[in-house]
């Protein structure tokens, strides 16, 4: 009598080689690893290699660093001395300072296509590179060591926002969503108190703005997306501002942002793929920069080298009239293809 479980261990094999079989027909000359073949079946690569994907790069969103600043009906979001000084001792500063960058959307594409899940690494011809918590901090500036971001289970937005807002909250969404627009339209300017004497702000509403402007920096960057939600849970890590933080916001970004480019490179039902992706993008653009030629910006002469952090050398810098950015992810792609170990820095 033949054992069931060797009935189920031939389906298995049979279905393995069946999705195999199907994965070496979508990519030809591809990898031979069992595991690798199976996984390639729900990767956006398999798309690009059976000519279902070409270049759809000017459809995909992402959240340009920024711009989360100025909204038209509310204008730019300014601080005083005070509270520039406050997201310094907090450790922001320099997340803070990174100017508006113009994201490559192709070139961004061509780089994220390439990202395997199952490793954490872009797949290149010159092998597997990643980013590492390094670069955050040569990046972007943020704190790596610390505790970790866990939020409290027994969280309520309506308390957080009355404990460290002072305001009465508005009608959130869900336990922990409220609209940037409401934040904007009650934390974006301080008001001025003329006592006929001196004009002066309200103390406890200059933290209250100050913790908003952060969260607004934690939201739309360091956990972006392109919502207009922000989450609350946040606000508690915000309470003191007079000492640096404690918690590792660089580490947790990295995270979020593997976790974002992991759901972004696998096929959804009827071979569609997303079309947000999430997650600091200056963090892939300037890495990009870094490391290869492909789509590099070109800038003068007086470039700002050796400025820390490196985020700050691609914003602020002139940019070289020369600079020209492809209209088609397929053009980086090709040049990606064909990478050079002389070509990587």
């Amino acid at each position: 009598m033949r054992k069931k479980g060797s009935r189920e261990g031939r389906k298995q094999a049979q279905k393995n080689m069946k999705v195999k079989k199907q994965a070496q027909k979508c990519i030809p000359g591809g990898p031979t690893t069992d595991l690798i073949i199976q996984q390639r079946v729900s990767h956006i690569s398999k798309l690009i290699f059976s000519g279902k994907l070409y270049d759809c790069s000017e459809a995909i969103q992402m959240r340009e660093h920024g711009t989360w600043r100025y909204e038209q009906n509310f204008g730019c979001w300014n601080l005083t001395s005070e509270q520039e000084a406050m997201v310094v001792i907090f450790g922001f500063k320099y997340i803070d300072e990174i100017n508006f960058l113009h994201h490559d959307r192709c070139l961004i594409f061509s780089i994220v296509e390439r990202w395997w899940p199952e490793r954490n690494t872009f797949q290149l011809p010159v092998g597997e590179m990643t980013l590492t918590l390094a670069d955050v901090t040569n990046i972007l500036g943020l704190p790596i060591t610390g505790e970790p971001i866990i939020f409290d289970e027994s969280f309520s937005g309506d308390t957080v926002i009355m404990e460290y807002l002072g305001v009465e909250p508005p009608k959130l969404k869900g336990k922990s969503l409220v609209t940037f627009s409401w934040l904007r339209r009650n934390f974006m300017h301080l008001d001025r108190i003329d006592d006929d004497e001196e004009v002066s702000v309200d103390e406890n509403q200059v933290i209250s703005c100050t913790r908003v402007y952060l969260l607004g920096l934690i939201s739309a960057v360091v956990f972006s997306d392109l919502s207009d939600m922000v989450n609350l849970p946040y606000l508690p890590f915000l309470e003191d501002l007079t000492t640096p933080t404690r918690h590792a916001w660089g580490t947790s970004l990295l995270a979020y942002l593997y976790n974002s480019m992991s759901d972004f490179v696998r096929v959804l039902p009827d071979d569609k793929i997303m079309k947000n992706l999430n997650g600091c993008m200056t963090l892939i653009h300037v890495w990009s920069y870094e490391h290869f030629s492909i789509g590099r910006l070109v800038i003068g002469i007086n470039s700002n080298a050796g400025i820390f952090p490196l985020a700050l050398h691609w914003t602020t810098a002139a940019v070289d009239p020369a600079h020209c950015v492809h209209s088609s992810a397929s053009i980086y792609r090709g040049q990606f293809d064909t990478l050079k170990y002389t070509e990587v820095t």
